[in-house]
């Protein structure tokens, strides 16, 4: 904070150094510029600074928004493709369970499950 106030300090001197070798013309071309800078800030209806403010805090919002609605999109069509694998995933083992000539009931019983463990293993 205090580096950026000494380089203000030292910009001041040689702006100011520099106003006193302008000519006339730009002098006054400055001086009118100014004015109506300043004419800007104080004119009714809102004109000027406020309508340029305005616009300069909602760009951020803007843009804020935006990525925030980008980031939801993304995690909305990941949830869907997500469900839509685990989807695909058990519609193919319904297949394959009522395609099989073993009944389901088989499936059930817990002596067939770890005759199909010991069946892995080996």
């Amino acid at each position: 904070m205090m580096t950026e106030r000494r380089v203000a300090r030292k910009m001041t001197l040689v702006l100011d150094q520099g106003v006193d070798r302008l000519d006339v013309r730009t002098a006054s071309r400055l001086a009118a510029s100014r004015r109506q800078a300043l004419g800007m800030l104080g004119a009714p209806g809102g004109a000027g600074f406020r309508r340029g403010a305005w616009r300069f805090l909602l760009a951020p919002l803007a843009r804020g928004l935006a990525a925030l609605l980008l980031v939801g999109g993304v995690v909305i069509a990941a949830d869907y493709w997500e469900g839509e694998q685990l989807l695909r995933e058990s519609s193919e083992v319904d297949a394959a369970l009522l395609s099989d000539d073993l009944p389901i009931d088989a499936y059930l019983d817990s002596g067939f499950r770890a005759w199909l463990a010991e069946d892995a293993r080996s």
